[in-house]
């Protein structure tokens, strides 16, 4: 896929990180908007699904699954797995972009507040 692509060779990462971090970040939008808002984000993500199953099993001390949406935790997932935080600012920053750009303003606000509110 071009977009992981572009993405590893801009984050340093390889296309498993980048398909993990993206996916996150994904994961971490899909749970702080609502169904037609991300109905909407996810037809503009080439391959949106496929990357939403990529995301960090990041879990808490005593297995429990991390809510993606609680300020922080997708830097502390994606740091569990790996991929260092100046990554995840080059992934964010990438995926706040194409949102911007390709939905309109009133679905774009909500997508990119939500990944604000999970990065923390």
């Amino acid at each position: 896929m071009e977009l992981i692509h572009d993405l590893s060779a801009r984050a340093n990462l390889d296309a498993d990180q980048t398909a993990t971090g993206l996916g996150t970040l994904l994961f971490a939008v899909r749970m702080g908007i609502d169904a037609r808002t991300w109905d909407q984000v996810k037809s503009v993500i080439p391959d949106a699904a496929s990357l939403l199953s990529r995301a960090s099993p990041a879990t808490g001390r005593t297995a429990e699954i991390v809510s993606f949406t609680a300020p922080g935790a997708v830097r502390k997932a994606l740091a569990v797995s790996g991929i260092p935080e100046t990554a995840v600012t080059i992934l964010a920053d990438a995926l706040r972009d194409l949102i911007r750009t390709k939905l309109s303003a009133d679905a774009a606000g909500r997508a990119v507040a939500a990944l604000d509110r999970a990065l923390g």
